[in-house]
């Protein structure tokens, strides 16, 4: 399912990106949305410190707008994550781009993802490593996310409907594990199906506080986990912004209003969670 994207007018791009992507001599088809892609990237990720040239340009090639419902579609690049169905959302694309930096990817690497909701960061990682296996617990989202990977062309990216605390095992070890749903903990199935040298990155904590962690491990099979900063969200808020997102959808079509379609400027690093209470505040106002 290899689909490539690449806008013939922007040659210095393609040079800094070329040497870093395994998706050399090919094009990235201007589509219009296009143009939202690259404003996201550079008020969103840019300007929050992510920028490695193979995430930039990953998130660049994949059509975010095509991983959401089709009335949502207009709103895909806006800084903040969108229902998708069955009580799901696509995170905002600054924490799948925060996630998918701290794996470290290589154009060598098979990676699993846990979660994959719409397909989105699978997508987005197809474009840096060489294979992603994806598992998704809720039938309907894993189909519906292999459907538009296949209808995009993309062929390194192989999507199993199961238990994604069990990983996958058949196709084990890893070279990196995203682990997109939250955990109270860090499995210690998913470390067993890990390289050494391997990494995985999850948010994990009880039900009161979550935070991102990265966990290497080392040649030795020891365990190093880091502490991502800035990724703080309690279960209540999840709750709240699944709640407050799926009311917004509801009313979208009867109300537009320029406070959502508004440009984000941020000119300084926030926390996941600021922004997701900035989220919130905003879609109260709708």
């Amino acid at each position: 399912m290899s689909i490539n994207f690449f806008n013939k007018e922007d040659k210095d791009e393609e040079k800094d990106c070329a040497d870093k992507s395994n998706n050399d001599g090919n094009e990235i088809y201007k589509d219009k949305y296009f143009e939202e892609r690259k404003k996201m990237i550079k008020r969103q990720i840019e300007r929050r410190g992510i920028t490695e040239k193979k995430v930039l340009k990953a998130l660049l090639e994949v059509p975010r707008h095509e991983f959401v419902p089709e009335k949502l579609q207009k709103n895909a690049y806006d800084d903040r994550p969108l229902p998708i169905g069955e009580g799901q959302t696509i995170s905002q694309p600054y924490i799948v781009a925060e996630m998918i930096a701290a794996l470290e990817p290589d154009h060598k690497n098979k990676v699993l993802e846990i979660g994959s909701g719409s397909g989105y960061a699978a997508a987005i990682l197809s474009r840096i490593v060489n294979k992603v296996y994806c598992v998704e617990r809720v039938k309907e989202l894993a189909l519906k996310a292999e459907k538009t990977l296949d209808d995009l062309g993309y062929e390194n990216i192989e999507v199993n409907v199961g238990d994604g605390t069990k990983g996958w095992v058949e196709a084990a070890p890893y070279d990196g594990i995203l682990v997109s749903a939250a955990a109270p903990g860090i499995p210690d199935v998913l470390l067993e199906q890990l390289t050494k040298d391997g990494c995985l990155v999850i948010p994990a904590g009880d039900r009161g506080v979550q935070k991102l962690l990265k966990v290497k491990k080392s040649e030795d099979d020891e365990i190093i986990p880091h502490d991502l900063d800035g990724y703080v969200l309690t279960h209540d808020e999840i709750k709240e912004i699944i709640m407050e997102l799926i009311k917004f959808v509801h009313n979208h079509d009867e109300k537009e209003t320029q406070t959502y379609n508004r440009e984000v400027y941020i000119e300084k690093p926030k926390t996941v969670r600021e922004h997701h209470i900035d989220n919130l505040k905003e879609l109260n106002r709708v």
